[in-house]
């Protein structure tokens, strides 16, 4: 739900800007929840709202401990401390229907025993003068009653900037798990490079002073080990992995908020199963970026459109022929793009076998597809001095080349030809590595 609050909020500030009348919203801070919040209310209503009496144990013994730890490939994190979600409210440019939402949330306040500390709350207005959303926000009056509440709204924050992808939205969501930075919101053709940045220049060693030699394409390194990779993700297509998601959520969440939200702000009557643009007007950035998805990858773009499918009954439903339940997961969406145009690489999976550090591991995989910096390759790149030779430093012969080096030098020969006979085998000196590595996979020892 909270993730449904941030398009709701972004589909209506975009409504607010392109009318000639704005609005306001109110961000709640909530004073010492933790300790004053009256937590059999809170269970209570959880459990109307139709939660498990098992969920729901859960949550009480998150919100009754000090601090949690969540587990990562088995082993606990780091302990880290609860942190409370923002509130957001929306209203008219309008004080009476203003003090009257601060009437509800004092009721609010006394059911459930959680404070509201209007002095740190929030005020900002969309296409409203600044002094007048000041004047909003200082007006102690409750209407034309003339009764005081005793509160008024101390901090007003400038008039929101909807650029999507960016953290103009930040000052009005300001706790870190209402951020706008999740992968699966962000605007995927702004980002679409950014997302892969910053662990592909972590895993090549890549700083903002310092550039390595990149060896392996990012392409290769991101397909599955069987296909010749490493098996490291690729965030851009696991990020439209994600925003495809509100693709199947759009048709099997019908009663959702967000989802009438988004029919009736663009006129989507309830025979559209499937996101797409609005006919006549703009649309945001985020919805747009929903619905063209195929713009960024077309290979996602296929996958999607193949992938949704309708099943034909007495009540129709829209199934996804991906996985074997016909129910979508992004899962289901990143295996498909990784299966599709990637051929697998016999031999490499001898590698994987964990009877090395990672690190060995690695290295042998790079040698095997000759991706090492061996002098033949600096060559190439025009990296080699003048003066220094390119010929391989242990036999002086022969140019040192990856298959030279690890095969066909006369030391490293020799190395090899000690280790089979301590086993009893006869061999002849293959013409590569990667020859060499399928004859070891089919020889038995």
């Amino acid at each position: 739900m909270q993730n449904h609050g941030v398009l709701i909020a972004n589909e209506a500030i975009h409504c607010w800007k392109n009318r000639s009348q704005g609005g306001l919203i109110l961000k709640i801070d909530f004073e010492k929840a933790y300790d004053c919040v009256n937590w059999g209310f809170l269970l209570d209503i959880l459990a109307k709202m139709g939660f498990g009496e098992k969920w729901c144990g859960w949550i009480k013994e998150c919100v009754s401990t000090v601090s949690m730890s969540v587990l990562i490939n088995g082993s606990p994190s780091k302990e880290f401390r609860i942190e409370r979600d923002d509130t957001v409210l929306f209203c008219n440019n309008d004080l009476e229907e203003l003090s009257n939402i601060k009437r509800i949330l004092r009721c609010f306040q006394l059911m459930s025993g959680l404070r509201i500390n209007f002095s740190k709350s929030s005020l900002c207005g969309i296409k409203i003068p600044h002094q007048d959303v000041v004047a909003l926000a200082q007006d102690p009056d409750v209407g034309s009653s003339g009764r005081k509440d005793g509160e008024a709204i101390k901090r007003v924050a400038g008039e929101i900037q909807l650029v999507w992808g960016q953290t103009h939205l930040n000052q009005l969501f300001a706790s870190e798990s209402a951020d706008l930075f999740h992968v699966y919101l962000q605007n995927a053709s702004v980002c679409g490079e950014e997302v892969g940045k910053n662990p592909k220049e972590f895993f090549l060693g890549d700083t903002i002073d310092k550039r390595k030699m990149h060896l392996v394409k990012w392409e290769v390194i991101c397909k599955k080990k069987e296909n010749g990779g490493l098996g490291v993700k690729n965030l851009l297509i696991q990020n439209l992995s994600l925003l495809a998601k509100w693709w199947w959520r759009f048709n099997s969440e019908p009663d959702s908020l967000w989802v009438k939200v988004i029919r009736g702000k663009y006129n989507l009557d309830h025979n559209c199963w499937l996101p797409r643009m609005p006919t006549t007007g703009k649309a945001t950035n985020l919805w747009r970026d929903i619905c063209n998805i195929g713009e960024v990858s077309s290979c996602i773009g296929s996958i999607i459109q193949e992938g949704f499918r309708i099943q034909l009954s007495s009540c129709d439903s829209l199934n996804w022929r991906w996985s074997s339940d016909n129910h979508f997961s992004v899962k289901s969406v990143y295996n498909q793009w990784e299966s599709s145009g990637q051929t697998g690489s016999p031999g490499l999976e001898v590698l994987w076998k964990n009877i090395c550090p990672p690190k060995v591991e690695i290295f042998a995989w790079m040698a095997v597809q000759s991706k090492v910096a061996t002098r033949s390759v600096l060559v190439g790149r025009n990296m080699i001095l003048e003066g220094q030779s390119s010929s391989c430093p242990l036999c002086s012969l022969l140019m040192e080349t990856p298959q030279h080096l690890f095969l066909h030098c006369q030391l490293s020969w020799a190395v090899w030809s000690q280790i089979l006979e301590w086993w009893h085998v006869q061999w002849v000196c293959p013409d590569s590595l990667d020859a060499h590595l399928r004859w070891w996979m089919d020889s038995k020892f």
